[in-house]
């Protein structure tokens, strides 16, 4: 893990869940770190650890320059980026008012298209990682996680797309897909109350964010394009990807329960 001593990286979504308890891991392992939040609570964070906080909206690329000029000034350079900020709202589809599922897809997906985008040119120069978040529910549509769902796909599919087109340029390129993780987002407007969240379920598992943490730093080390902390994660990307109809069944038996 020394790997990261001297190094510097942004992460976004660095104020709370997975996002702070990794950037808390890097820091640790001698990384510079920025914490790049919506919320301004990022800035105590990010005192505490003596790492650089950054108020930034991922879905406005004015945020996004902005936030990238003040931490290239502080670091002068980039090493790897993080991209954690995101949201969900489970519920049935028809039940989700629709601008609270737009803001799902302009987060998740949008945030994630407009961060690659800004800090990608930096990335070549020191041949860094980007590093997506991407989710179980990308592997196969998830019921109550419909939305959610959708734009993990997306990022999927984004970073699948940036892996090739970055391979000549020398820039890692991964995506972390974990199952439950018990962070505020599980626990915000119910979302730990969806069916599936409460399933009894083998295939079922809720992690916990620093076990997470060591799992990205792990597979970044590695240099790992898909990064899971499971054996779970990786049979359901298998039944996904090899054996749909087997997948679609065991999602129906284990939603029902």
């Amino acid at each position: 893990m020394g790997s990261f001593s001297g190094k510097h990286w942004i992460v976004t979504g660095g104020g709370s869940g997975m996002g702070l308890a990794t950037a808390t891991l890097l820091t640790k392992l001698g990384a510079q770190v920025a914490l790049w939040d919506v919320n301004d609570a990022c800035l105590g964070c990010a005192e505490a650890m003596g790492a650089l906080g950054v108020v930034v909206d991922v879905t406005q690329p004015e945020s996004v320059a902005a936030a990238l000029a003040q931490t290239i000034a502080a670091f002068g350079k980039i090493d790897g980026v993080l991209n954690a900020a995101g949201i969900m709202r489970t519920g049935l589809l028809e039940a989700i008012d629709p601008a609270i599922q737009k803001r799902i897809v302009e987060i998740n997906l949008g945030g994630s298209v407009i961060v690659a985008h800004a800090v990608i040119p930096y990335l070549k120069q020191t041949r860094g990682s980007l590093i997506f978040f991407g989710s179980v529910a990308a592997f196969y549509g998830t019921p109550e996680f419909a939305t959610y769902a959708a734009t993990k796909a997306g990022v999927l599919s984004l970073a699948q797309a940036l892996r090739v087109e970055l391979d000549a340029a020398g820039v890692h390129v991964g995506i972390f897909n974990p199952h439950f993780v018990n962070t505020p987002m599980m626990t915000d407007n119910h979302n730990s109350e969806a069916t599936l969240a409460r399933s009894k379920s083998i295939f079922v598992t809720q992690h916990e964010p620093d076990d997470m943490a060591k799992a990205i730093v792990h597979g970044v080390a590695a240099r790992r394009f898909m990064i899971v902390p499971s054996w779970r994660e990786r049979l359901i990307y298998a039944l996904s990807r090899y054996a749909e109809f087997g997948g679609h069944m065991l999602m129906k038996m284990n939603w029902k329960g």
